[in-house]
């Protein structure tokens, strides 16, 4: 079926770049969008800053989140001053304080970010995040936190968090694997724990229920009428559909990857949609090196 858009007037390079840049908002992606929200708009008026727990297996979405949140509160650069409103940091490995503050440092744009002590870091910190007008605080890793033998809290690192939220009164998501709550909920870190109420999980896709079938096949359709391509590639029916979630176990990053290299196939092939043919060549090319013992589900 034709699609009311034409794209026939876009160049190969717009094709792939609109490939590329879909992005879809299922209601897990918003639910957890709207959280953030509160946890940012509540803090202003609560007693302590508020904050929200994050976590999912790698392929469930939490880099798309945080990139869709950042790109909806960007930077202002003016003649007089850095507006920074949201502050995003990948907490490193292995989780230290120096290194923490120097990550931060690095994003509100201080020139020599490893440079001073600890307190002299963490001093330059606070006075650029009021600077800077930083209203939120995004830390992705949070598993870094824990000692890597023991998998137990790095109470220092935590106690510097902590400190850093309340002396600012800043509202703060952490992004992290399933097994971030366990160190959230470790005995020893109770004061941290306090600062986050909130924990929310991002999940795969699953095919289990009608209803689960209906949430998949409508974030395919979504998806299908946002490709640059003439005709609908029918993603939603419920045969290919099912073919797609046994090919990428319902993981958002997977079933994007296995669409676009489709889709990116499709238009330089001349092709009006993406066919069974492409998303099997997509499949041996984007999954299978992982999944070695996976079936080709779109094999004719």
């Amino acid at each position: 079926m034709k699609k009311e858009q034409n794209f026939d007037s876009l160049n190969l390079d717009d094709k792939i770049k609109m490939i590329e840049q879909i992005i879809v908002i299922h209601p897990q992606m918003q639910a957890i969008l709207d959280k953030m929200d509160y946890c940012r708009e509540h803090s202003k008026y609560a007693l302590e800053a508020i904050g929200l727990l994050v976590t999912g297996e790698k392929g469930t979405g939490k880099t798309t989140i945080k990139d869709i949140y950042l790109n909806k509160n960007k930077s202002k650069q003016t003649r007089t001053a850095t507006y920074i409103p949201v502050l995003a940091i990948w907490i490193p490995v292995p989780a230290t304080v120096k290194g923490l503050t120097t990550e931060l440092l690095g994003a509100l744009g201080d020139p020599f970010p490893e440079k001073g002590s600890v307190v002299v870091q963490t001093a330059r910190v606070n006075k650029l995040v009021e600077k800077c007008r930083v209203t939120f605080c995004l830390f992705d890793e949070f598993q870094h936190f824990a000692e890597r033998e023991s998998f137990k809290l790095n109470r220092t690192v935590s106690d510097w968090t902590k400190n850093f939220m309340t002396s600012n009164k800043m509202p703060m998501v952490l992004f992290g694997t399933p097994k971030s709550t366990e160190i959230l909920d470790g005995v020893e870190n109770e004061q941290l724990r306090r600062r986050f109420p909130f924990r929310m999980e991002l999940r795969p896709f699953v095919w289990k229920t009608e209803e689960d079938q209906q949430i998949f096949r409508k974030f395919l359709q979504i998806v299908d009428e946002k490709l640059p391509l003439n005709e609908f590639s029918n993603l939603a029916d419920p045969n290919i559909a099912l073919r797609i979630h046994y090919a990428t176990k319902g993981l958002i990053f997977e079933v994007m990857r296995l669409i676009r290299a489709a889709a990116v196939l499709a238009v330089k092939r001349g092709f009006s949609n993406i066919n069974m043919d492409l998303l099997s060549e997509s499949f041996i090319e984007n999954v299978v090196t992982n999944s070695p013992f996976l079936e080709n589900p779109f094999k004719s």
